[in-house]
């Protein structure tokens, strides 16, 4: 799951970038990480 192109990525779950709809999935999946977390 490397992408040289992006390093942000694997750093940072979660960034804003200069797509709207972007930032709206990854805040979407990193909501979804913290609610997976939370489960368990």
């Amino acid at each position: 799951m490397s992408n040289s192109k992006r390093p942000r990525r694997a750093v940072r779950p979660f960034y804003l970038s200069d797509d709207p709809t972007d930032n709206i999935s990854n805040l979407r999946s990193y909501l979804g990480q913290i609610r997976l977390f939370l489960r368990g």
